[in-house]
């Protein structure tokens, strides 16, 4: 019988310091100090499997690149063999069979839509939507260009069909790619973009047919004709529905609308299709613009110019009643929601340079950072369980990447690497790792990865027999040490472990000092019969080659048939420098 494993982290996430990036060189030319750069961007995470992204290996062009946790990045295809293939707009989709990655790419027959599953043979254009060369999707430079619902990619494309770029969807073939609805009818282009599902709708910006310049206007719809919608429009040339972020039921955006009286404030798009406005924060033609929308402990919160600062807001869904939670002095705040807390950055006291903040959803607004540290907080941050990773810099020194920790809220920053400054960039989370462009010591601009040693909660069966196995985050020259309790078990339990070079590999290195470079199949390192939880440690050795291994670990009740798949019990933690 096959036992329910919790693996908890024992010990806070790992110090930054002691775990430094992989960096990877994927365009080696040039020469020193920096060489050549690959320029990584549009990193897009497909589920806890790959990272996508453009790059130039110097040899290629700007191709499609993939990269998962473990290994190195590698080219999927080349997609435009005589130039740039240069896809863009890359948008994950899981269409209820399997996770696939749609993107705009330009080829023979101009910027047309794309799909990759990850491999070379699987990685093709969908449709030449435009015949000839004039290209049949609109690759846009803003977010969301792309949107899924009930298995269908929804895009701006363009075919004989309609006079300009329009709405379509499309399920990954050629005859499952269709116009849904002509909002501009004409030669004019809508331009549909800023794709948000919600309640099984999926609402998006267009341009509204006219003169110069034109309306925007907020659409949803359910993938029908007959079901497409205008719901409100902005005054002419405004630009409305930025910051289009989902609460509960309730989309809420900044909007201009009408004939824009009102300025720039917070709205909300309802269930039954109605538009409402939310806070009209400076009143009058005045704006109060609010910035930096995000959902937090099931309500939004975000800040809005009061004339002299900004507040902090937090509007709850169900009454959409705006109550103030602080005041800070800048504009331009970034938000990170984490486990436990909301964290922002930004020009929070008046000539104090830029800090960071955070708020538990309960008590004031509280100043993390150390006294005596000033950060120029220049882009985003990850949310990782509590802890932050941020771009930043030290007051005298370069934009580096700074780890904050939820627990202690103490900053450090990230291995420097680079003589400017690593200056990282597209901070992306994926599994226990987080990937991000950054320079890196004589290769210019490249990927880098940084193992955050964090494990997982994960459940291997619907048995209910209680087993828990706890891990703390290994690293090169530390300990590991793996705690089993099987007091809520009524049979003898095995924990086994092993080291292996990728998931569900053959295991390389098994415990113990003398051991870890010893080839074996598993290693069975403890036998627990009830009573007290039993802890085995081990410590690692700090051989290099060791970095960006995994550490299987297994729990299961005796007796057993045939000897558990690690593919069906295997949880991973990363071995980080």
């Amino acid at each position: 019988m096959r036992t329910l494993l919790a693996l908890t982290l024992l010990a806070p996430l790992a110090s930054a310091q002691s775990n430094c990036p992989t960096l990877f060189d994927i365009n080696p030319l040039g020469s020193a100090p920096f060489g050549a750069s690959s320029t990584p961007s549009a990193l897009t995470v497909q589920s806890d499997e790959l990272v996508f992204f453009r790059a130039d290996d110097g040899v290629h062009g700007y191709e499609l690149w993939s990269v998962g946790p473990i290994g190195s990045p590698a080219l999927v295809k080349d997609l435009n063999p005589i130039t740039n293939g240069f896809p863009r707009d890359l948008h994950p989709h899981w269409d209820g069979t399997q996770w696939r990655t749609f993107f705009s790419a330009l080829g023979a027959n101009g910027y047309e839509l794309h799909v990759t599953d990850g491999t070379a043979a699987g990685t093709h254009e969908v449709v030449d939507l435009m015949p000839g060369s004039a290209g049949g999707i609109f690759w846009n430079s803003e977010v969301d260009p792309m949107g899924s619902l009930d298995g269908e990619v929804y895009f701006p494309g363009q075919s004989p069909q309609a006079g300009g770029f329009e709405l379509y969807a499309s399920d990954g073939t050629a005859g499952g790619t269709r116009l849904v609805k002509e909002l501009s009818p004409g030669a004019d282009s809508s331009y549909p973009r800023r794709f948000v599902p919600l309640g099984g709708k999926l609402y998006f910006i267009a341009l509204q047919p006219g003169p110069s310049p034109k309306r925007r206007a907020l659409w949803r719809t359910d993938g029908q004709a007959a079901g497409t919608h205008q719901l409100a429009s902005s005054d002419q040339g405004g630009t409305s529905f930025t910051d289009m972020t989902p609460v509960g039921s309730v989309l809420f955006f900044n909007g201009r609308l009408g004939d824009g009286s009102l300025g720039r404030e917070l709205y909300a798009a309802l269930p039954d299709d109605s538009v409402v406005l939310v806070d009209d924060h400076l009143p009058g033609a005045q704006s109060g613009d609010p910035e930096g929308l995000t959902a937090f402990d099931g309500r939004l919160v975000y800040a809005a110019s009061n004339g002299s600062g900004m507040d902090l807001m937090v509007v709850d869904p169900a009454t959409l009643l705006p109550q103030s939670i602080g005041t800070v002095a800048g504009p331009e705040l970034w938000m990170v929601p984490g486990d436990q807390h909301l964290y922002f950055g930004g020009q929070l006291v008046a000539g104090g340079g830029y800090q960071l903040g955070r708020w538990d959803g309960t008590n004031p607004v509280e100043l993390v950072v150390t006294p005596g540290l000033v950060f120029d907080v220049n882009a985003s941050g990850v949310a990782v369980g509590d802890d932050v990773f941020f771009r930043g810099r030290a007051v005298g020194g370069n934009d580096e990447l700074f780890h904050l920790d939820g627990e202690t809220t103490m900053v450090t920053q990230v291995c420097a690497s680079a003589t400017i400054g690593t200056l990282p960039s597209e901070l992306h989370l994926m599994g226990s790792s987080l990937f991000y462009g950054a320079f890196i010591d004589g290769g210019g601009y490249e990927l880098a990865r940084l193992d955050l040693l964090e494990a997982v909660s994960t459940d291997l069966g619907p048995e209910n027999t209680p087993v828990a196995l706890s891990a703390t985050a290994p690293h090169l020259g530390g300990t590991v040490e793996l705690k089993v309790d099987g007091a809520g078990s009524g049979q003898p339990v095995v924990l086994g472990w092993s080291i292996a070079t990728s998931a569900y590999s053959t295991p390389l290195l098994a415990p113990g000092a003398a051991a870890w470079l010893d080839p074996i199949s598993f290693q069975i390192f403890a036998v627990v019969v009830g009573g007290a939880p039993q802890v085995v440690t081990s410590p690692v050795p700090s051989t290099p080659a060791l970095a960006g291994l995994k550490l299987h670990a297994q729990a299961f009740e005796l007796p057993f048939a045939t000897f558990p798949a690690l593919a069906s019990n295997g949880v991973a933690l990363t071995l980080g420098s």
